[in-house]
């Protein structure tokens, strides 16, 4: 890598050195020049006809370059080297007052190299501050054109004068593509010659845009900026800066590279953040299976489908039985396992969480261990809690005490239930027995019969007019509520409010009062036809609603308390109802409604239910003169025995006392008994049906009022 000046120009050139042409376009840059000497070596240069290859400044005339070009090599300072100094020469200070800008001068593409450096030594000459330079300057200005298809391509370089010990660097970009990028260089101090002082000025840097193509007179003027003021290298080590440079270049790659995998990482994170944002967090299992991804809905499907049933097989001393879910009174709640699934910590935007959710199942331990108790133990076996009973006998409670027992230990059950939950699996589960207690004992079945019999030694007395009631204990029995504890082991004592409202009214109205007689109508099967009065209407009294209602909180309120309650009550009139009632209706079928067939051909009698014949009885019908009368009858009125009176035929009266078993159907004509007669089955009477006295009362007693009776030919 060399370094060649024109004029007051240098140029830092890599491999060989030559002029660069880029795309038809002229790329220069300018700076200070040096001593006499080396422009000479660089007209020699720029004066041979070598082609590419050119000789190093310092080499012999003849001499050439092998190198090839460079463009990637990285631009060097090279510190300043004088003849009279020693090897460890400081760097030179860079002064701050230079011009902020100088401008390069554009290059034509018809211009002579020799014209092309004479205007840069001229556009450049403000710069100079050293005589010797000036001198190589001009002498460089005279040099010989270099033919333009020598003029290559060029890239900065440096170089260290050899007979001036100063030195200036100056960066020429090099244009490979059609663009017009502006080219920056690296601002370089300069040096001066006068006495070895180091020059107070710097060279501005150029920053130049290249011509489009074809059109090198376009080329812009090029402004250069000043350079920072630079801290030379400690004495002694003038390579300290690049060492220091590429020292920090591996450190400077890592963190680049650090950078890139944290941006990367980040951005991973983030779009797993956003994708997991409402689903189960990587790393996420229920029951052992995977959900990451899933939301409720489908986590709650996977519940479901993991443990929504299961049985467990169970072995006590060899009797085997497998018990369900429903069995046990398990249930899994699906939704609650997804939202377990779903939860987050503190971080709930991190798309990470490792667990493993178990099955959220609901469970009784008590309702599994009564539910295995009752498979495989006797009521023999089971503790029994003591009781308190009363004994009608003796009208008191008495207390039964307790017994212990055995039950199922259901922990192995609920431990089965807990691995399923997990997502485990298990074998058939071994059951073994506890030694229970009673969960009542005997002390507490004592107290609690002495508060009951505490209630029943008190006297409830009620009064209505000059009746009155006194309640016993048997009465009371049903009003008193007795409980059973289990959790706490007590019994509780009270009243049941709602069984004293509910029969407290019946018994005052049944002791205190006279209920009232409904009235019970008989119709005919098509209700048309009133048949007759079955039951006649009586009225009654009735304890008032609002004195029945007060009584009975008056009862409850007594014996909560333990005290003893005389309350009097007020009756009031309460009128029977009428019911309307229809009789028959079911003559066409076996067994159905009751009716007489009275068939006056045939003398014959002959009862039914329904369709099915019950009796037949021979009778004597009405008299030609006083017939019976033929048609659809029923039952209306009835006596065991009635004095009989009428006309005869011929108009005189008649009169027959004491007639047994009479049932009238039709106005004044009944069936009855005739003990009067011997024989039957002939036309003789008023108009009754006679019977024989027996047969009448079969009828009396068989045939209730409403009996439908048929008379026909």
């Amino acid at each position: 890598m060399t370094e060649m000046w024109c004029g007051e120009s240098v140029f830092r050139l890599r491999g060989n050195v030559v002029l660069v042409r880029i795309e038809e376009q002229w790329v220069l840059s300018c700076a200070l020049s040096v001593g006499t000497a080396t422009v000479d070596k660089v007209r020699a240069i720029i004066s041979s006809d070598e082609g590419r290859g050119v000789s190093k400044i310092g080499d012999s005339p003849g001499q050439q370059s092998a190198q090839p070009l460079d463009d990637d090599a990285p631009t060097t300072q090279v510190p300043v080297v004088r003849d009279d100094n020693p090897p460890t020469t400081k760097m030179p200070k860079i002064r701050d007052d230079n011009p902020p800008t100088t401008k390069v001068p554009v290059i034509r593409d018809d211009d002579s190299p020799t014209t092309v450096l004479q205007a840069i030594t001229e556009d450049t000459q403000p710069v100079v501050k050293n005589a010797a330079v000036k001198e190589s300057a001009a002498s460089a200005s005279q040099s010989k054109t270099l033919p333009d298809d020598k003029i290559e391509t060029a890239s900065a370089a440096s170089i260290a004068a050899t007979e001036n010990p100063s030195f200036v660097r100056v960066a020429a970009s090099r244009r490979r593509s059609r663009h017009t990028a502006p080219v920056k260089t690296t601002d370089e101090p300069v040096a001066e010659e006068t006495s070895g002082a180091p020059l107070d000025e710097t060279t501005p840097s150029l920053r130049a845009t290249p011509p489009k193509e074809g059109n090198l007179s376009d080329v812009a003027e090029i402004e250069t900026t000043p350079s920072l003021r630079a801290t030379p290298p400690k004495e002694g080590n003038s390579s300290a800066e690049g060492n220091s440079s590429k020292g920090r270049r591996p450190l400077v790659v890592v963190l680049v590279v650090v950078l890139v995998v944290l941006l990367a990482g980040v951005g991973t994170l983030i779009g797993l953040t956003k994708y997991y944002d409402g689903k189960a967090k990587i790393g996420t299992q229920v029951a052992g299976v995977n959900v990451a991804g899933e939301t409720v809905a489908d986590v709650v499907a996977t519940a479901q489908s993991a443990g929504g049933s299961f049985d467990i097989a169970t072995d006590f001393q060899g009797k085997q039985q497998t018990f369900g879910m429903d069995d046990l009174g398990v249930t899994l709640d699906a939704q609650k396992t997804a939202q377990d699934a779903l939860a987050t910590g503190r971080l709930s935007w991190w798309p990470f969480r490792s667990a493993d959710v178990p099955l959220a199942y609901s469970y009784s331990t008590d309702q599994i261990q009564q539910t295995l108790t009752a498979a495989f133990l006797t009521d023999e076996q089971l503790p029994r809690n003591a009781e308190v009973t009363f004994d009608e006998g003796s009208g008191k409670y008495t207390a039964t005490p307790d017994v212990g027992g055995l039950n199922i230990d259901p922990a192995p059950v609920t431990a089965a239930i807990d691995t399923l939950a997990r997502g485990g699996t298990i074998g058939t589960v071994t059951l073994g027995t506890l030694n229970t207690a009673a969960a009542v004992q005997a002390p507490a079945a004592d107290e609690a019969a002495a508060a009951a019999n505490a209630m029943l030694a008190q006297t409830y007395q009620f009064t209505a007019g000059n009746k009155s009631v006194t309640l016993a204990p048997n009465q009371l029995n049903q009003f008193i509520k007795l409980t059973t504890d289990t959790a706490t082991g007590t019994i509780g004592v009270g009243v049941d409010e709602a069984g004293v409202a509910a029969s407290l009214p019946a018994i005052l109205n049944s002791a205190l009062a006279q209920p009232p007689i409904n009235e019970q109508d008989l119709y005919t099967p098509d209700g048309s036809k009133k048949i007759a009065v079955q039951t006649w209407g009586q009225d009654g009294t009735v304890v008032a609603t609002a004195d029945a209602s007060a009584a009975a909180a008056a009862l409850v309120s007594a014996m909560e308390s333990g005290q003893s309650l005389s309350i009097g009550v007020t009756t009031t009139t309460q009128h029977y109802s009428v019911d309307k009632v229809m009789v028959g209706g079911a003559y066409d079928q076996p067994n159905g409604s009751k009716w007489i067939d009275i068939n006056q051909s045939t003398f014959l009698v002959t009862l039914y239910e329904g369709t099915t014949q019950i009796r037949q009885i021979l009778a004597v019908t009405g008299a030609p003169a006083t017939p019976t009368h033929n048609g659809t009858f029923y039952i209306y009125l009835r006596y065991t025995t009635q004095t009989m009176r009428g006309y005869n035929a011929d108009g005189t009266r008649y009169v027959s006392p004491d007639v047994p078993w009479v049932s009238y159907f039709n106005g004044s004509e009944a069936l009855h008994g005739a003990p009067w007669r011997s024989s039957f089955g002939y036309r003789a009477s008023h108009g009754c049906i006679n019977l024989p006295v027996p047969e009448a009362k079969f009828i009396f007693d068989w045939a209730p009022l409403g009996t439908m009776v048929v008379v026909h030919n």
